[in-house]
């Protein structure tokens, strides 16, 4: 493991033992949501979910019926949570995303839920989920940290690990030179009502009122593509 992944590891870790993750899976729904809608899942699917936090998307999957679910993160203190409530048909293990224990073409499905911007070298990882992903099989990205959404970009400093801020045109070349197909992108808002002004308290990550419409209105980026060979 990096430095730069071993001090995320230690920042999620903190994240988790704080409850700081609880809350994490509704934020991240809509998104999600998006990306599941395009999949066709069946009992035969096989789905990877690398950084996959407390593992709230694995077990749902699960009991929709999937043959399998993984979940993959570099906490420790994620993954042990996760394991709490494992199944027959889910395991969650402690990795790195560029360097997974999975033979190849063994996924039909790899998503990643505001993961990628944290990683070491994001098209390391990318290269390694198309290994790992059957020929016909499909990937899912979310992240709310990109060039476009000008309000996610306080968080840069208010993180305290490394993150990348990529354009959208950035995320689209990583994923074709990794050697993914047919990939394509959108934004995602979240439906739920933005908060007024009177209702606004400044942070860290959105210094001020503008700050966080711009977030709310510029919404998720979901970039979705295919392994064709």
């Amino acid at each position: 493991m990096s430095n730069w992944e071993l001090g995320a590891a230690q920042e999620f870790d903190r994240w988790q033992l704080s409850g700081r993750a609880d809350g994490m899976a509704e934020g991240h729904r809509y998104g999600t949501e998006a990306i599941l809608n395009q999949w066709s899942l069946n009992s035969e699917s096989r789905i990877l979910d690398v950084g996959c936090g407390q593992g709230w998307l694995v077990h749902q999957l699960c009991k929709a019926g999937i043959a399998l679910g993984v979940g993959v993160d570099i906490s420790e203190e994620m993954i042990g949570h996760a394991r709490r409530f494992a199944s027959d048909h889910s395991q969650f293990l402690v990795s790195s995303a560029s360097e997974l224990p999975f033979k190849a073409n063994f996924f039909s499905h790899v998503i990643s839920i505001e993961s990628l911007y944290y990683h070491t070298r994001p098209v390391d990882s990318l290269v390694e989920w198309h290994r790992i992903t059957q020929v016909g099989g499909v990937l899912g990205v979310m992240v709310d940290l990109y060039g476009e959404n000008k309000g996610s970009h306080a968080w840069v400093d208010a993180l305290n690990i490394p993150v990348h801020l990529f354009s959208i045109s950035d995320y689209l070349s990583l994923f074709e030179q990794a050697g993914w197909g047919n990939v394509r992108f959108q934004q995602i808002v979240d439906p739920r009502p933005v908060k007024p002004e009177s209702d606004f308290v400044p942070t860290d990550y959105y210094p001020c009122y503008d700050d966080y419409c711009a977030f709310r209105h510029s919404g998720s980026l979901i970039l979705m593509a295919e392994k064709l060979a």
